[in-house]
Order: structure tokens, then sequence, then C-alpha cells
């Protein structure tokens, strides 16, 4: 009986003999074990049709994308809520952009408080058809009271130019930097509120504007004219409206080529006045005296 009890079961003896015949196929050559591969095709045509059934059962009790079981009114309402908001955010920018152009206006405005000046904001339709050319076409006229010689703004303190002429809602504005624009007088800011020396700039064709720089009281100005200063514009042959406006800031400063105690800056107004979207037209009472 004891020797009965020390006998190993049969089970174990074929877990053991299982696991031993595996360990020999796993050893032997790849071209020795290819017949095993009938046993695995064999199943496979047993379970095959079996297996269809259960995985469509299965598909249907878990989805792969649960958003495809929501009824389709669930699936409506989340498509506005996305378009509100996105149209929440397009308000938002708007109302941002308002925000920063009125107080771009006022700004400006307060420059020169002894001018009244009325402003007009008007998008810009189209450029020049001449590739030569950086002239404006800008979708107000005369209907809104906007005369040849009137300012032409963006941002509020940025001077763009002039109108050139004036239709009934139609009106052409050339920029400062616009080659045949011709030249003008400015006045160069050492700080936030000390005013330098002037210079007199004229368009290079390049977007920039560039001229010497007027000594004053025999100072030499090559030690306190430096990048990134700001020049506005002080010119008696421009209206009232436009004088102390932003013609841009100093990107280059170096000799004149033929005097050396002299120096030459070029100013690159804020933005590519060529591809304003809008402009200010900024028109005074007093600019039916200073219009060419």
């Amino acid at each position: 009986m004891a020797q009965t009890m020390h006998q190993p079961k049969p089970s174990r003896r074929l877990l053991a003999g299982s696991i031993l015949v595996l360990l020999v196929l796993g050893l032997l050559p790849i071209r020795m074990t290819a017949w095993a591969g009938w046993f695995g095709d064999l199943l496979g045509t047993l379970v095959a049709p079996v297996s269809d059934p259960s995985a469509r059962i299965a598909r249907w009790i878990a989805p792969a994308s649960p958003r495809s079981a929501q009824p389709e009114q669930v699936r409506r309402l989340e498509r506005e809520k996305d378009e509100l908001e996105r149209l929440y955010r397009l308000e938002r920018d708007e109302v941002a952009r308002l925000r920063a152009l009125i107080t771009d206006l006022q700004s400006g405005a307060s420059l020169y408080p002894d001018a009244k000046v009325r402003q007009v904001v008007a998008p810009v339709i189209a450029s020049s058809s001449d590739r030569s050319s950086t002239v404006l076409r800008v979708r107000a006229g005369r209907s809104s009271g906007v005369q040849r010689g009137a300012i032409a703004t963006t941002a509020g303190v940025q001077l763009v130019g002039r109108v050139q002429d004036a239709a009934e809602r139609i009106c052409h504005v050339v920029p400062i930097t616009d080659p045949g624009a011709g030249s003008l007088g400015g006045m160069i800011l050492l700080d936030a509120t000390s005013a330098g020396p002037t210079c007199l700039l004229k368009p290079t064709g390049t977007g920039t504007l560039s001229g010497p720089v007027e000594d004053i009281g025999g100072i030499g100005p090559r030690r306190a004219i430096e990048p990134g200063m700001r020049v506005l514009l002080q010119d008696s042959a421009w209206p009232r409206a436009a004088q102390m406006l932003l013609i841009g800031v100093i990107e280059e400063v170096e000799p004149a080529p033929n005097q050396p105690l002299r120096i030459i800056v070029t100013v690159r107004p804020a933005l590519r006045l060529d591809r304003v979207g809008e402009v200010v037209l900024r028109m005074s009472p007093l600019d039916a005296e200073d219009r060419p």
C-alpha cells in the first residue's frame, strides 16, 4: 500500500513527458518540424466557422468607437457646441482687436491735441498693379469726407502715407516707403520723452527710408544715435494731423560716405506698409490749408 502512494500520478508523468517533447522539438531544426504546421492548419479550419460569429458578437457588445453608439441628437448637439466654441474664440479675438484699435486711436489723437482730427477706419482693397509702385487702393472716398492730402495711418500712430486722389467711394494712398513718395523730415527720440536731432529721409525702394542726421549744437550725434530709436514725423510740408506720427525705428547707423563726421540712418516702419489690410484716415479742418 505504501509502495503505491510513492508512485507518481499519470497526469504528472504526462505533463513531464509533454514538456520534454516540447523541449526536444524546440531544439530541432525548422525543416524537421515542418510537419507540425499541418495540425495548425487543421485546427484553423475547424475553428474558423466559429470565430467569425464570435467576433461579430464581441464588436456588438464593445464597439471600437463609442461615439457611433450615441444617438444622432447627441452628436448634433456636440457639433453645435464645437461650432459655438469656435465662434466664441473668433468674437473674443475681434473684441481684443477693437479694444487695441480704440487705445491706438486715442493715443494717436493725444499726439497732437490742438488739431481737431476726424478719423475713418477703412479697408485696403488692393495694391497698385504697377510693380514699381506700392500705392494702396482704400475703400473710402469723398462720401466719407476723405479729400486729397488726408493722412493714412495704421495701429493709431504708425504713419502709412498720404491720400493721392479721392473718388466718391475710393481713394489712393501713397505710402511713405513708395519710391515716388518723396522725402520727409523726422525727429529722433533719444528716449521716451527726449527729442533728439532731426533727419531728412528718402525712400530706398526696399521698404525703408534713409537719410542724413542733422547735428544740433555742435554735438556729434554719432554717440547718441543708435539702432532701436524711434523717429517721428516733423515736417512743415505735411498737414498738422500728421505731425509727431511714427515714421519707424532706426535699423542701421553708418557714417556718410563723403562726410565722415555726419551719419546716415536707415529707418524701417513698424510693419510692411504695402501689405496693410486696413488704414485709419486722419482728417483735420486745417488740412485744406496744408493740402498741396
